[in-house]
């Protein structure tokens, strides 16, 4: 019988495979993280636009689009603005490219009695994703 000998190059590819594995399971666990938050913040988005509160909607939004909100609103001297009867029906193809991401979303509008479907964009600031651009009831 033949003693064994081992193979330290076989070791060590076999150890980066299951490495580069466990790195790329981290990664697609942190991608379906951010996916999560992402999916969050287009229904806080939503419900903030249901109250129909300025302050809400901006809170809500990138910052770039919560000061045009908040400047137009101030302009038209309102601190309300009519409220959205919507439901988010689906959120899917969530795209994160860094700090930035879109989605196409499908909100149903109770006032309008349809399903209105398209893409947002978001941004992450501080931490947390916000919507830039959304669908409207």
């Amino acid at each position: 019988m033949g003693s064994f000998t081992p193979r330290p190059r076989l070791a060590v590819a076999a150890f980066a495979a299951a490495a580069a594995t466990m790195v790329g399971y981290g990664n697609a666990a942190a991608q379906d993280m951010e996916s999560d938050q992402i999916r969050i913040a287009v229904y806080d988005y939503i419900d903030a636009a249901n109250t129909g509160s300025v302050d809400a909607i901006a809170a809500n939004l990138c910052e770039a689009s919560a000061q045009t909100v908040l400047d137009n609103a101030r302009t038209h001297g309102q601190s309300a603005v009519p409220a959205l009867s919507m439901t988010v029906d689906s959120i899917s193809d969530i795209q994160i490219y860094g700090d930035s991401a879109s989605a196409t979303v499908a909100v149903y509008s109770a006032a309008k009695n349809k399903t209105n479907s398209g893409q947002v964009t978001l941004a992450k600031e501080d931490g947390q994703w916000r919507m830039c651009q959304g669908l409207t009831g």
